[in-house]
């Protein structure tokens, strides 16, 4: 039997799939990968894709800073490696997301790699990599708490940054007006465990 009623709700009714479809928004264009350069070529700030460009003083790279600042106030740029004739330095931070820096430090000539971003890290800290941008390994911990055997005073375990025993761990005691000859007392390090016969008075940090 033939319903006409159903004929009068369909044809009143079409289905959704013959309804038109709103028109959809042109998706936005990608943003260029902070690793590689644009299509053309350029170097695309970290922070916004924009070109950047050489900013110098005394024809000395000091950095590649981003085209769109006058315009939108980006502060995006890459640093310059100055073991590498001032090119750009093209490393992420992989805790925050920003540029990394590479600068020789003043004293000695040396070349390190930081993040200042230090209040987007989870330890609230700079942090330091190695000359290609690499995280260093994490700093060993002491095993167990140790003080000084002189003065009591709890003992500092770190690396030694100067001298014969340089890239080493150390402990060590600084509160020097409480030591004999004012001096601070430095231990070797046993598989983190100082060695206390072996103190030394003289500086070695």
């Amino acid at each position: 039997m033939h319903n006409d009623t159903a004929d009068l709700q369909h044809s009143a009714n079409p289905v959704a799939s013959a309804a038109p479809q709103p028109s959809q928004a042109p998706a936005a264009p990608a943003k260029p990968s902070p690793l590689q350069p644009a299509a053309d070529g350029t170097l695309p700030c970290p922070e916004c894709g924009s070109p950047v460009e050489p900013i110098s003083k005394n024809g000395v790279i000091l950095f590649y800073g981003c085209t769109a600042y006058r315009k939108t106030g980006c502060r995006g740029m890459w640093s310059a490696d100055p073991d590498n004739g001032g090119k750009p330095f093209v490393k992420i931070c992989p805790e925050c997301g920003k540029a990394l820096v590479k600068r020789r430090s003043k004293k000695g000539g040396k070349s390190y790699v930081a993040c200042f971003n230090a209040q987007k890290h989870k330890s609230g800290e700079v942090l330091f990599f190695d000359a290609e941008g690499e995280p260093e390994a994490p700093k060993p911990r002491p095993k167990g708490e140790f003080v000084c055997p002189e003065c009591g005073g709890p003992l500092k375990y770190f690396k030694l940054k100067k001298g014969r025993s340089a890239g080493s761990m150390c402990f060590a005691c600084f509160e020097n007006n409480r030591h004999a000859n004012c001096q601070p007392r430095f231990f070797d390090d046993a598989d983190g465990v100082p060695v206390f016969d072996k103190a030394g008075a003289e500086s070695r940090a």
